[in-house]
């Protein structure tokens, strides 16, 4: 039997026989810091039942009277009370993010219905992923200021194709306009992630605003089958953007890359040609396959309108690359913001390039180093090359309504 009296200062603790004193003030200390721990408890238990979008912030610190600073993994966007240079990791408001499968409206529905909270200002990279780059972009100081609103959200345009016809430097491009996001590398949803599913998908973009309009770029979804289908399944309203070029630059470029993955590839005539004496075409080789575009194209157009899909010739663009951007911002329904200005042309590289942007430290370049290096293909394979192309070529120029001059060759 333990009891305990006060005398004076001091408390006196009797248990059993024995005689305990303890100084008031130790007491005091004492019962006061276990009503302390008790409502922090409290405090740290009402703060992770928050059933609002989890935040993974880098850095976040919240200050308790008294208590020495603390973390929490799950912080109401309005209790940052101060601008930072915090990176999101991941705005993730839970599967009713994702648009619905068959339809992909032009507003936001949670902007319109409130379901997003509003978060305070933060910085994200404003080129690559803010997934497991974030980090190492902020460090190299390549942010960009992004407000209110801030959140992952499925495409609502794809840059599907050519392969081998500049849909890197149109997304190179693109990526200049301040309303216009994308990931970093090819995220292949549709042809080879599709089974991950559409949340999967949706992780995989960059957080952007209502106002921004997100692009995935990955060629091969223009010429493998069963990817128009699921694309329909996901958004019936998105936007296409195809990038075609001369097919018979298109395979001997296709070849080129082939071959410094492959050194003991075959030369071009050896695998373009089933028999040289007579130049019979080898209709089952993928590198020839991808240029016959009409035949791709139709599979597209049996889930899609012909407004919906935007073509852009690789030619021009490198030629003219504003003109075609401005094409490319006008089917996209942009502000023409890209222009010439933003543009030169790479004497070494053969290509246009953005150039020097005032937060960063260099141009953004793409293709070659020098001069590019096609097979060796003897003139009269060369042209049995064109004739074979050319029906698809007036086929796929009869579908678009334009022709794109690759028949204009002697």
């Amino acid at each position: 039997m333990t009891d305990m009296k006060k005398i004076r200062f001091w408390w006196i603790f009797r248990r059993g026989k024995k005689k305990y004193l303890v100084p008031s003030t130790v007491c005091i200390c004492g019962v006061g810091t276990i009503v302390l721990v008790a409502i922090l408890n409290v405090f740290s238990a009402v703060t992770r039942s928050y059933e609002g979008p989890p935040h993974s912030i880098l850095n976040t610190t919240r200050f308790v009277t008294g208590v020495r600073k603390m973390t929490s993994p799950r912080v109401r966007p309005t209790q940052v009370k101060r601008e930072t240079s915090n990176v999101i990791l991941d705005i993730d408001e839970g599967p009713e993010a994702a648009y619905m499968i068959h339809d992909l409206p032009d507003t936001d529905r949670h902007a319109q219905s409130g379901q997003i909270p509003e978060t305070d200002t933060f910085y994200v990279d404003d080129y690559e992923k803010i997934d497991e780059n974030a980090q190492k972009s902020h460090e190299r100081g390549k942010l960009q200021k992004i407000s209110k609103g801030a959140a992952k959200r499925l495409p609502k345009a794809l840059i599907i194709g050519v392969r081998r016809c500049g849909t890197r430097a149109l997304l190179t491009f693109l990526r200049v306009h301040p309303d216009i996001r994308a990931p970093g590398p090819e995220v292949h949803f549709f042809d080879k992630h599709y089974h991950k599913g559409l949340e999967w998908y949706r992780k995989q973009m960059p957080a952007t605003l209502s106002s921004q309009l997100t692009i995935e770029k990955t060629p091969s979804y223009y010429v493998i089958k069963g990817v128009p289908e699921k694309v329909h399944r996901m958004a019936k309203h998105i936007k296409l953007i195809v990038v075609v070029r001369d097919p018979v630059s298109r395979a001997f470029s296709d070849y080129v890359q082939l071959a410094s993955k492959h050194s003991d590839i075959r030369t071009f005539e050896e695998l373009a040609f089933l028999n040289n004496a007579t130049g019979l075409v080898d209709t089952s080789w993928s590198v020839l396959c991808n240029g016959v575009y009409s035949k791709s194209l139709v599979r597209w157009l049996q889930y899609f309108s012909l407004n919906q899909i935007h073509f852009v010739s690789g030619e021009r663009l490198v030629a003219d690359p504003a003109g075609e951007i401005a094409k490319v911002q006008d089917f996209l329904g942009l502000k023409r913001i890209i222009t010439s200005k933003h543009l030169y042309f790479n004497k070494t590289r053969g290509f246009p390039c953005v150039k020097k942007h005032e937060r960063h430290g260099k141009p953004r370049c793409v293709g070659v180093n020098g001069a590019k290096h096609y097979p060796t293909v003897t003139p009269r394979l060369v042209k049995r090359l064109r004739d074979f192309y050319r029906p698809f070529n007036k086929r796929f120029y009869e579908i678009t309504g334009e022709d794109f001059g690759w028949d204009d060759h002697k």
